[in-house]
């Protein structure tokens, strides 16, 4: 693993360090965080790579893009923000691996407890450890998790970027660790709890919550 200053320097680093560059492409979630949106869409654009977003659920759409474009990386999330759409991250990685690219996930908003996505086939795994992995709202950092080899690339982008994370937030993040695991415990059981009771109000119209079998990936 490898700590940066924010998430968005995590997730940067990692396309930087799949490849991407001026002739190169990158295809993606459609539904990613916005700022990641923006840095594929406008960034990474307007040096040269070409993005092309598609729905990672659908699989024939990620093949077509993959064919098409021989990626240098395809980028999902394992929860996508706020209709958490669910990844198969497994079959991504077939996908991505059979076309040569890197698979990156964005695993932010699953953690480590309940998904490890290098165990299913990501080349990258990222997280913004500002949300669970600090755990308490008072610092910024992010994290990318890959192979010794792919991380030695990476610390030389990052002398680079300067985009480190300080030692005051690298502890802070540490604290957070210590807890992260009751605190998603109890967490996913009170969103079930909070889920099951709106599905079933009448003002309620729908609810996105992969734990209910009314989820398209439930």
């Amino acid at each position: 693993a490898l700590a940066y200053g924010s998430g968005m320097a995590a997730i940067h680093a990692a396309l930087l360090g799949a490849g991407a560059r001026a002739g190169t492409c990158v295809v993606a979630a459609h539904d990613v965080y916005g700022a990641t949106y923006a840095l594929l869409s406008k960034l990474l654009s307007s040096q040269g790579v070409t993005v092309r977003f598609v729905d990672v659920s659908d699989h024939e759409a990620v093949a077509r893009a993959i064919d098409e474009l021989n990626p240098v990386a395809l980028l999902a999330e394992t929860l996508s923000n706020p209709l958490l759409t669910v990844a198969d991250i497994p079959q991504l990685a077939s996908l991505a691996h059979r076309g040569g690219a890197s698979l990156i996930v964005d695993n932010t908003f699953a953690t480590p407890v309940l998904c490890r996505p290098l165990d299913l086939g990501a080349d990258y795994v990222v997280h913004s450890a500002t949300k669970y992995l600090g755990g308490h709202g008072d610092v910024l950092g992010g994290v990318v998790v890959t192979t010794a080899a792919r991380r030695r690339a990476l610390l030389e982008i990052q002398k680079l970027l300067g985009a480190n994370l300080g030692p005051q937030d690298a502890w802070l993040i540490h604290r957070g660790l210590k807890t992260l695991p009751l605190r998603v415990e109890r967490q996913c059981q009170n969103a079930v709890k909070i889920a099951a009771w709106l599905q079933a109000h009448p003002r309620v119209e729908r609810v996105y919550y992969p734990g209910l079998d009314t989820h398209p990936q439930h």
